[in-house]
């Protein structure tokens, strides 16, 4: 599927207000909406509701931010697991594109 085969569809909307990804898959197994959501999500789509690629949407990159004020013990630790988790993934890139 492409963005202008998405565009086709009276569900589809380029822009909306931001929903919690429950409330995306009840729209979408009433038929009353047509997202495109990130990969990560794909775990959580129910049997009831199709997941197609769209081929020609350029990568998107997740960002993390959270008010400074809003600094709690589980968010020091969910952003520390977050930037290991990147440095991982960065180290292991590199040692793919030098094994090449």
């Amino acid at each position: 599927m492409t963005v202008a085969e998405l565009r086709q569809d009276a569900n589809f909307a380029p822009e909306r207000r931001p929903l919690g990804l429950d409330e995306i898959l009840d729209r979408v197994v009433l038929g009353r909406l047509v997202p495109v959501v990130g990969s990560g999500a794909a775990e959580r789509i129910p049997s009831e509701v199709a997941a197609v690629p769209v081929s020609d949407l350029p990568p998107t990159r997740l960002a993390l931010a959270w008010p400074e004020e809003a600094s709690r013990p589980a968010i020091t630790a969910f952003v520390r697991s977050a930037r290991a988790t990147e440095a991982r993934r960065v180290l292991d890139a590199k040692d793919v594109a030098l094994s090449m």
